[in-house]
């Protein structure tokens, strides 16, 4: 079977109900598609394709971003879309696999497919190099053959790193995969399918290091970028995904931070990111967000509680859950709110309107929508990873290694930077120690207690704060490294219930209290 096919693979079990009879099903839909992959254009037009099938994930699939918004607990909303309200409501329920059920199992096939897709067309374009083909393109004709490679090798990897983020399992196939046997591909833990990633993002970056390329400013809409650039890309996103990987505090523990320091240092110098612009790429997340409608997401107390200094956040961590209303935050922090509580800060904004629906439980409402792109939607730059990012992930590493001096003034670059409302410049917050935040009325960030926060609680917030939006699952995959996820979230999705039931395989699910693979 062609690896054009891997898409069409199922294993279909005699009608599903007269035993386990394996079949191998091609696809019928692209009859041209081996013509089309001997054509160098079209190889080339192939590859380029896959930093959509992750973007639009991340920014432009409603079943997605509806979901992932909510459900690390920096963001709120009472919009039922995607199962969103019913698993980031508490106590949250167990993720619903049954393949018949919408909208839970709809949420888990749109990031299942479209990255599964994304590989596949990576592994087409590097089979047909392998065969020999040549990627001649252009006019004048240029030989692209390194480029198209290094590109599809990096995407191979950076696909195989998200699905490894997000799901327990996955199957693994690249250019090299027979699949001629319908029992090539078999699930495989996330650890190996993140093993997969980093040995593809491995030979990207060791071919990259040989061969200077350009990649056209059509396939990322931003900007051309050379070999060097990539390779920093790279090297940023093999540190998110060694921090991010983790599921519980334990294993963040275990994390190889000398690693990701190393990668950080190669990593990025500029913000990654694209360029929006109307009829060219958009985002729908940055759309529920920051609009004015009922499907918008609010700031959760959960996590901007954290800068109120007046003890209403304690107070209302104190109430019963369904007994839990909005308060107004009181905080010197100005990317929360402006010099008073009912003023907007320079990334979140305070609205006295409240659109929620209480019956959905008034514990999600909340005062402070973020706002920090402006209410921009198909203009200007979106940044997808940032510099500040990177740096906090940085000051994790050097924290968990005793380096702390080292660290602090890494976190303190964001918390100290002056913060412009308007025309109007407003002074950071003050400088951390080695011990933390300094003692005071008015210290940022508050613990749950009350106290001033640690240096690990200083980074913590910088973390949530800046990290704020960059995509739709840091807020997730980030809370659950720490442990700060709602007890009972599921901490992985399981394979879609319509591709096992398919494939004629057990159907299973996480989350719920008490529940496998669900937060403590």
């Amino acid at each position: 079977m062609k690896l054009s096919n891997w898409k069409t693979f199922v294993v279909v079990a005699g009608v599903l109900s007269a035993g386990c009879q394996d079949l191998v099903v091609d696809n019928t839909n692209n009859p041209d598609r081996d013509r089309a992959l001997s054509a160098p254009g079209d190889v080339e037009t192939l590859a380029a394709s896959t930093f959509r099938d992750l973007y639009n994930r991340l920014h432009s699939s409603q079943g997605v971003y509806d979901l992932f918004t909510v459900m690390g607990d920096a963001f709120a909303g009472t919009y039922a879309n995607s199962g969103a309200l019913e698993l980031s409501s508490e106590p949250p329920v167990p993720f619903n696999n049954n393949p018949l059920s919408d909208p839970h199992t709809s949420a888990s096939r749109n990031i299942w497919e479209p990255l599964h897709k994304g590989v596949s067309s990576s592994n087409d374009a590097l089979a047909a190099i392998k065969s020999g083909l040549k990627i001649e393109t252009g006019s004048p004709v240029v030989d692209n053959t390194n480029r198209t490679f290094i590109w599809s090798k990096m995407w191979q990897g950076l696909l195989y790193g998200h699905l490894a983020l997000i799901y327990d399992r996955g199957m693994i196939a690249t250019e090299d995969t027979d699949l001629s046997n319908p029992t090539a591909l078999e699930y495989e833990p996330w650890q190996d399918v993140m093993a997969q990633a980093f040995a593809s993002l491995q030979t990207a970056i060791d071919t990259a290091t040989k061969y200077n390329v350009t990649i056209p400013d059509t396939w990322i809409p931003s900007k051309t970028y050379n070999s060097a650039e990539l390779v920093r890309i790279m090297n940023s996103y093999r540190a998110r995904f060694l921090v991010y990987g983790a599921r519980r505090p334990s294993d963040r523990a275990q994390v190889d931070w000398n690693k990701v320091i190393q990668y950080i240092d190669a990593g990025i110098t500029q913000d990654f990111g694209v360029t929006l612009a109307s009829g060219v790429i958009t985002s729908g997340y940055m759309s529920r967000l920051q609009q004015t409608g009922t499907f918008s997401a609010w700031g959760d107390y959960k996590m901007i509680g954290h800068a109120d200094v007046s003890g209403n956040w304690q107070a209302w961590l104190a109430k019963p859950i369904q007994d839990r209303t909005r308060f107004l935050i009181t905080t010197p922090d100005r990317r929360i709110t402006g010099p008073t509580p009912t003023s907007s800060g320079s990334y979140f904004r305070y609205r006295a309107d409240n659109i929620f629906r209480p019956e959905r439980g008034t514990y999600h409402q909340s005062h402070y929508q973020w706002f920090r792109n402006a209410g921009r939607t198909n203009s200007g730059f979106l940044t997808l990873m940032s510099v500040d990012e990177m740096r906090l992930l940085k000051a994790e590493a050097l924290i968990r290694l005793g380096r702390q001096a080292e660290a602090v003034p890494l976190i303190n670059v964001t918390r100290t930077r002056t913060q412009r409302i308007g025309t109007t410049d407003h002074p950071g917050l003050p400088a951390v120690t080695v011990t933390g935040v300094t003692q005071a009325a008015d210290c940022v960030p508050k613990t749950k207690a009350g106290a001033c926060g640690n240096l690990l609680d200083a980074l913590l917030y910088e973390r949530m704060i800046e990290t704020y939006a960059l995509d739709t699952f840091i807020s997730w995959l980030d809370s659950r490294g720490w442990g700060r996820l709602v007890p009972g979230t599921f901490l992985h999705l399981p394979v879609p219930g319509r591709e096992l039931l398919t494939l004629g395989r057990p159907n299973y699910s996480f989350g719920g209290v008490g529940g496998p693979d669900a937060a403590e």
